[in-house]
């Protein structure tokens, strides 16, 4: 699969990564030092097409998101969503007055770290994707008794 511009899917693994990476904050040596590897083995992993599945398996725990994610990415829709995310907080709890225990003490909301946003998104998007798959297994069990 080809790694395509614009707001489409990236498929290139070391891309993805860096993404995640910069995503997060983070410079090379801060995700090397978490999974064990040094500040260049992670700028090489950056240029790689394709990564092997225990590196990327590492590289998601660490940086806190489905291995899928690392293997098919669409950066520009993945930061949209988070932008809007955002804009809901503040439009439907900030704006509106709402009391929220809190919520004004997490980061001045209206500032909040694109980063916990991206969390929050990847947590949902890996909790889907453990449900159909959890799914597909009852089906499968069910279809075996």
């Amino acid at each position: 699969m080809e790694e395509k511009k614009g707001s489409e899917t990236c498929t290139h693994h070391g891309k993805n990564i860096g993404f995640w990476r910069t995503f997060n904050k983070w410079t090379q040596l801060q995700l090397g030092e978490m999974v064990g590897l040094s500040q260049n083995t992670i700028s090489d992993l950056e240029q790689q097409k394709e990564i092997n599945e225990n590196t990327l398996h590492k590289l998601a725990t660490a940086l806190g998101v489905h291995i899928n994610s690392l293997k098919e990415c669409d950066h520009q829709k993945t930061l949209d969503t988070c932008r809007h995310i955002v804009n809901y907080i503040n439009n439907n709890y900030i704006e509106s007055g709402s009391t929220i225990e809190n919520l004004n003490n997490i980061n001045n909301t209206r500032n909040y770290p694109l980063e916990k946003v991206s969390e929050l998104y990847e947590r949902i998007t890996e909790l889907t994707v453990e449900n159909v798959l959890l799914k597909e297994e009852n089906k499968k069990l069910k279809g075996e008794n």
